[in-house]
């Protein structure tokens, strides 16, 4: 399903963590051309359905640690029967199956992994994972995962500097689409898309309508209040650079507030491109 590549071990050689339907394989790179697998004694072995891997320092000890994203729990021995809005037979979505658990391992340093999925909070909330990407969004230094969910909200899982982390989805405004619906999240990657030395969004998903869009997410700036009643209420602002197609493309700017975990949508308007570096007018 899926593949990781980094150096674990940090021998010097790349190994490789491949994700499958069925148990997870982790391959120690020999340094001669050949693999050995190692899954079970480095504690990686996971089972189920597994798409995606991704290899991060979360604690800053120079050593690798892993995350894998667990799919939904399909068995062939349990299938179910699903039907079309015309009453045909079907196959089934993601959400006729529960979601399976993500799982964080930290290295020992020893050649194996200790899994931390309870005790780090990755495990607290799932949705069926198809896409992954580690990288530090809120620039304190430290990596943060995002993780990308088929028809269920997302995930920014930000590192809390303790061992521990908090998903921050709803309220940096990338665990949901424009209109508080989740997306058939699949792949992603991050980068600096907007050019203001923060680390960007870039999701590939396909909407109800079957239209295929990449939408790149500049994480918004947040202003965060209490209400006269006590509640929290959080207000920010988020650029969405979104590619229909091959030449069309358009950037939009959204004013949102979230009170009590549900989005309302201010305003959301088309916003110019920003002018090419040094593009400025000399007086």
């Amino acid at each position: 399903m899926g593949v990781a590549a980094a150096d674990f071990n940090n021998d010097g050689w790349v190994d490789l963590y491949v994700t499958n339907f069925g148990h997870n394989q982790m391959w120690r790179n020999n340094g001669d051309g050949t693999f050995t697998d190692v899954t079970r004694e480095s504690g990686t072995d996971v089972s189920g359905w597994s798409c995606s891997a991704a290899f991060l320092d979360y604690d800053r000890d120079g050593w690798l640690d892993l995350f894998v994203g667990n799919y939904v729990d399909f068995r062939f021995s349990d299938q179910k029967k699903c039907l079309a809005a015309s009453g045909a037979e079907d196959y089934c979505g993601p959400l006729s199956f529960n979601p399976l658990p993500n799982r964080l391992f930290r290295n020992r340093r020893d050649g194996t992994f200790e899994d931390v999925t309870a005790s780090s909070r990755i495990g607290s909330e799932f949705g069926g994972a198809l896409g992954v990407i580690c990288a530090d969004f809120n620039g304190d230094g430290w990596v943060d995962i995002y993780v990308a969910n088929d028809k269920r909200p997302n995930q920014l899982w930000v590192n809390q500097r303790d061992g521990t982390f908090k998903n921050d989805g709803l309220v940096a405004g990338c665990a949901l689409d424009q209109d508080g619906i989740p997306q058939s999240g699949m792949g992603v990657d991050a980068g600096d898309v907007l050019g203001r030395g923060l680390e960007d969004l870039a999701q590939h998903f396909r909407d109800i309508q079957a239209r295929t869009e990449t939408v790149a997410i500049d994480l918004p700036f947040i202003d965060e209040f209490t209400s006269p009643s006590g509640d929290r209420i959080f207000t920010h602002h988020f650029v969405l650079a979104r590619e229909h197609g091959k030449d069309s493309r358009e950037r939009v700017m959204g004013y949102a507030s979230i009170k009590n975990g549900k989005i309302s949508l201010i305003n959301f308007v088309s916003v110019p491109d920003p002018p090419p570096e040094g593009s400025e007018k000399k007086k």
